[in-house]
C-alpha cells in the first residue's frame, strides 16, 4: 500500500471540505485536520506536514575493516557531507560508540558522494520536521521607568547580569541557552537610538572555535612575517585597524582578527583570544592597507597545531576544525597539506625543518638556596619566542608597565602588593 503525505491528506481534505459545503451538504469536521488547515492559514505553512528529511548511509565504515577487521588498525569512517561542515562534537560521539563496539581508534573523512564500495552503513541522518507549527517572535524594543530594553533573542530568563557598570548597560541572560535575551541601558546615561546602535555594533560576532575561512590575497613566499625592526604588537595594531588599548574593543577589530587568526576562544575584547596568525596588513604597519596571507607564518602555524614549540593551547575537537582553517592556506599557495595526526619530534623536524621543535632552554640567572627563590630571564629582547614572534626592549618595558597599571600583582614567595599598595 502507497504511503501516503500528510501534506497530501490535508490537501484533499481542504478540497473535499470546501466541496461539500458548497453543495450544502452536512459536513462532519476532523478535529485534528482542521487544526492543521488552521495553522496553514494563519502562519502559511504546516511544519510537520512537511515530514521528516532522512540521508541514507550517512555515516559509514570503509577501508581496510571492511575487508579484515581483525587485521585492521583504525576503523576509517566516511561521513557523506562537505569537509566545511565538519563536526568535532559528532565526530567525537561516534568515535566513542565505535571504539566501544570494536576496540579501535577512528579515523574520519568526508565524502559527499559517501565511500565507494565495500562499505558498511553504520547511521542514517534524520531531520525531523518540528511537531508543533509555531512563530518565534522577539518583542520590540520599549523604554521603562528606569531602562530602554531591547529584546535581541527569545529564551527563558535565569538572570540579570551587569554588561558594563561603568557604562550603565545591562543584559536578562538564559543560563541554559547561554545567550543574552534583552539588553538593558540606563536611560540617564543613553538615548534609545544609541541604545540600538550598540546593540547592532555589539552583536556582530563570530563563535568559539577555528574561524570561518576568507580569501584574500597572498604575500610572496620568502617575505618575512615581522622584520626584526618592526614589533609584532605593531603588526597587531595594524591587523586590528587602531591600537587595541586605545579605546573600546569594537565588532570590526574582531572582524579584521578573525581573518587572518585560525582560531578564536569566544571571549574577544583582546588580541590574545585569537591565536594562531597566519596573515597579516601589507606594508606592514599600515592600518588601512590589504590583509593578506603569509606562507613562512601559515607554516609556522601549522607546525605549531601539529606539536612543535609545545604546541598550541586550544580544545582537542577544536583541532581538526583549525586544521582544516590553516589546510585551506595551503593549497592557495598550491603547498602539500601535512595530514592530520599526531607526529612524534623526529617527524616534526623533518616536515618543518624551519621551526624549533626542541623545548625552551630556560636556566636559572639567580639562586637563593636560602630563601628557596630563583629567578631567569622569562622574555629576552630582540629574540623569537615559542610563538615566532620578538620584541624590542622597549616593547617589553610597555608592556610589564601595562601589566601593573592594569593592577595585576608580581609574587615573591606566594606574597605580592597590588600597585600603589
Amino acid at each position: 500500500m502507497k504511503k501516503i503525505a500528510k501534506y497530501e491528506i490535508i490537501k484533499k481534505y481542504r478540497i473535499l471540505k470546501a466541496e461539500i459545503q458548497r453543495r450544502g451538504l452536512k459536513f462532519i469536521p476532523n478535529v485534528l485536520l482542521d487544526k492543521a488547515l488552521f495553522k496553514r492559514a494563519m502562519i502559511g505553512i504546516d511544519v510537520e506536514s512537511l515530514g521528516d528529511v532522512v540521508i541514507e548511509n550517512y555515516i559509514s565504515i570503509s577501508g581496510p575493516f571492511v575487508k579484515s577487521s581483525r587485521k585492521a588498525k583504525v576503523v576509517d569512517l566516511v561521513i557523506k557531507d562537505d569537509e566545511e561542515n565538519r563536526d568535532g562534537d559528532l565526530e567525537e560521539q561516534i568515535s566513542e560508540a565505535v571504539q566501544g563496539e570494536t576496540k579501535k581508534k577512528c579515523r574520519f573523512t568526508y565524502d559527499k558522494a559517501g565511500p565507494p564500495p565495500p562499505y558498511i552503513p553504520l547511521f542514517d541522518k534524520i531531520i525531523r520536521a518540528k511537531r508543533e507549527t509555531s512563530k518565534v517572535e522577539i518583542s520590540k524594543p520599549e523604554t521603562t521607568e528606569e531602562y530602554h530594553r531591547i529584546p535581541v533573542r527569545d529564551c527563558k530568563i535565569t538572570a540579570t547580569i551587569d554588561i558594563s557598570e561603568k557604562e550603565g548597560i545591562k543584559a536578562l541572560y538564559c543560563g541554559k541557552e547561554k545567550e543574552i535575551a534583552t539588553y538593558l541601558f540606563d536611560v540617564d546615561r543613553f538615548t534609545m537610538k544609541e541604545a540600538k546602535a550598540w546593540v547592532k555594533e555589539h552583536s556582530k560576532r563570530i563563535e568559539k572555535g577555528a574561524t570561518p575561512h576568507v580569501k584574500l590575497s597572498l604575500m610572496p613566499e620568502d617575505e618575512r612575517w615581522n622584520p626584526k625592526d618592526i614589533s609584532d604588537s605593531k603588526i597587531i595594531e595594524a591587523i586590528l585597524g587602531r591600537d587595541p588599548a586605545d579605546g573600546e574593543w569594537t565588532a570590526q577589530m574582531n572582524a579584521n582578527a578573525k581573518k587572518v587568526c585560525a582560531w578564536w576562544d569566544g571571549k574577544g575584547g583582546k588580541i590574545d583570544a585569537f591565536k594562531l596568525k597566519i596573515g597579516r596588513r601589507v606594508p606592514i604597519t599600515d592600518k588601512s592597507g590589504p590583509l593578506k596571507y603569509n606562507w613562512r607564518q601559515t607554516a609556522s602555524r601549522m607546525a605549531i597545531l601539529m606539536g612543535a614549540r609545545g604546541g598550541v593551547d586550544i580544545p582537542d575537537r577544536q583541532r581538526k576544525p583549525t586544521y582544516n582553517r590553516i589546510a585551506k592556506v595551503y593549497k592557495m599557495f598550491d603547498k602539500p597539506v601535512p595530514e592530520f595526526k599526531k607526529y612524534t619530534g623526529d617527524e616534526l623536524k623533518k616536515m618543518f625543518p624551519e621551526e624549533k621543535i626542541e623545548k625552551i632552554d630556560f636556566r636559572f640567572k639567580k639562586v637563593d638556596k636560602k630563601e628557596h627563590i630563583v629567578g631567569g630571564i622569562i622574555y629576552e629582547p630582540d629574540k623569537e619566542d615559542t610563538q615566532g614572534d620578538e620584541a624590542s626592549a622597549k616593547e617589553i618595558w610597555k608592556a610589564l608597565k601595562n601589566y601593573m597599571i592594569k593592577g595585576k600583582s608580581i609574587k615573591v614567595m606566594h606574597k605580592g602588593k597590588e600597585p600603589g599598595g
